[in-house]
């Protein structure tokens, strides 16, 4: 490895490179196949590789896999991460509008490694702690916003953080078409803020 800030050297950037490539290869693979049916050898035929390239930089399909999903989990982490302007005290509607927004053009830029993602997650449990580490973090932060917009005693944040994410998710996951993108992020921020101000003391 050369040193931090470095330039990395010929051969770091031909791994790189190839490395990239079968990331593209596996990507294409499991929206043709779905992850379960998907073999190295599909990977490495539509990478234009060999199995020894395949294996000196994943080893196994599941690595690729994993590669694929935390790109996909850190965009999603980066959503919850940004500074939401309720924090003070503005609208919280200015938020669940871009919130939905970046998180619907996640999911539609990532259909492919998302869907091989929740596949692989019914049957391996390496996948499944992992979507719900993301779920997790994901509805801790709703659920910490909701705390402070006076969220009546009787309800429980977390649990309306819950549904909430859940709802977007879900429509995300099954939005083919895409439709009218403003107007899809205004109806569903419309439905979230209703059921927020349905929670709150006095509304």
């Amino acid at each position: 490895m050369g040193e931090p800030g470095a330039a990395p050297s010929p051969g770091e950037a031909r791994r790189a490179t190839t490395a990239a490539r079968l990331l593209d290869a596996a990507r294409d693979v499991f929206s043709e196949t779905g992850y379960a049916s998907a073999r190295v050898e599909d990977i490495v035929t539509r990478a234009g590789v060999s199995h020894g390239t395949f294996y000196t930089h994943y080893p196994n399909k599941a690595a690729v896999l994993d590669a694929l999903v935390r790109r996909s989990a850190g965009r999603i982490g980066a959503i919850a991460e940004t500074p939401w302007v309720t924090e003070g005290g503005a609208d919280a509607r200015v938020d669940v509008e871009r919130v939905i927004a970046d998180l619907l053009a996640v999911f539609t830029e990532e259909r492919v490694v998302n869907a091989a993602w929740l596949e692989a997650a019914a049957q391996d449990r390496h996948f499944a702690d992992l979507l719900g580490e993301v779920r997790a973090s994901f509805i801790t932060r709703v659920a910490r916003t909701l705390a402070r917009l006076d969220v009546a005693a009787e309800h429980d944040p977390v649990v309306a953080a819950r549904a909430l994410v859940a709802m977007v998710e879900s429509f995300a996951l099954d939005d083919r078409d895409g439709g009218d993108r403003h107007a899809v992020v205004a109806t569903l921020a419309s439905i979230w803020d209703a059921g927020v101000r349905a929670l709150r003391t006095g509304e």
